[in-house]
């Protein structure tokens, strides 16, 4: 039986919050095929009084765990090769690492599976969208502006103004998007961005010659509790981020090649060691979120 007639055989339930969870039974045979190699790898990485370093001969390291251990280590390489079938034999779109979990394991029977995973959401734009821009003016800024050396001319204390006001109109505009789209973010896009937030944090306190232990004592605050601090912050983050993606592929907007080739160099000389396929990706889409922030302003691409 192939792979693909087994993930046909798996059941598919719809969780909360863009979760799916696939459940069925694997046949003996399938996994079985994968014993040898499951054994080799375990006596690969076996210690044994007498023999060097991945060199333990099998029989050796099947004494030693036993086969369960083994039958645990086939369904293990299994799964590696099964997951990305069942996911496409089921046309979801899956985002993250699975949570797989083996709910039967037994010599000669069938092997049950139970794997819990995050899909990419639906994300519908609020209706009349484009239309925010309008019912959000450009508001002149009277505010004070940030206290600059030397005193900035008049032209340059205008200039400010200009963009601070830009600046507050873009974060009313954000809300009244955030505010009318009907979204369900994952867990895993807000624990992304905890982890980005909890990131900067750790790196600004750093920075100013603190420890980050030292700073949660002096806040009296757990890690858990800033987290927590930090969640609904991290919420708006995801879902605006599956917002402009939407919006980005509605707009059919693209980075400009020229832009990203720049910014990589730019980026490179101060982090040789960053790596480029994800600082090309990170890259892009910032640029493409100006893009359809423009967008939202009202301003043609």
């Amino acid at each position: 039986m192939s792979l693909q007639d087994i993930a046909q055989k798996f059941s598919l339930k719809t969780l909360p919050e863009s979760e799916i969870e696939l459940a069925g039974d694997v046949p003996y045979e399938a996994v079985e095929a994968y014993r040898a190699h499951a054994l080799l790898h375990i006596a690969e990485h076996m210690e044994l009084p007498g023999f060097r370093p991945g060199k333990v001969p099998t029989d050796m390291a099947l004494k030693k765990v036993g086969d369960l251990a083994v039958l645990e280590e086939a369904v293990e390489l299994f799964v590696r090769d099964f997951y990305p079938v069942l996911v496409g034999e089921k046309k979801v779109g899956v985002v993250g690492r699975p949570e797989i979990k083996v709910t039967k394991l037994a010599p000669q029977n069938p092997i049950g599976l139970l794997v819990q995973t995050t899909i990419y959401p639906e994300v519908p734009l609020p209706k009349n969208w484009k239309e925010l821009h309008e019912k959000v003016p450009v508001e002149p800024y009277t505010g004070e502006l940030p206290k600059a050396e030397p005193m900035p001319s008049e032209e340059d204390q205008a200039k400010a103004r200009e963009m601070l006001a830009r600046n507050i109109r873009r974060g009313k505009l954000i809300d009244a998007l955030l505010e009318r789209a009907q979204l369900t973010v994952p867990r895993i896009f807000i624990e992304s961005e905890l982890e980005k937030i909890m990131g900067q944090m750790r790196d600004d306190i750093q920075r100013m010659g603190v420890q980050f232990d030292d700073y949660l004592k002096h806040v009296q605050k757990t890690e858990a509790q800033i987290r927590d601090d930090f969640r609904d912050q991290a919420k708006k983050r995801a879902a605006l981020q599956l917002l402009l993606n939407k919006i980005a592929e509605e707009e059919k907007l693209v980075a400009d090649p020229a832009a990203v080739e720049a910014e990589m160099k730019h980026a490179l000389e101060h982090f040789p060691e960053a790596r480029k396929d994800l600082l090309k990706i990170h890259i892009e889409t910032v640029l493409k979120n100006e893009q359809a922030l423009k967008v939202l302003e009202g301003e043609k691409q």
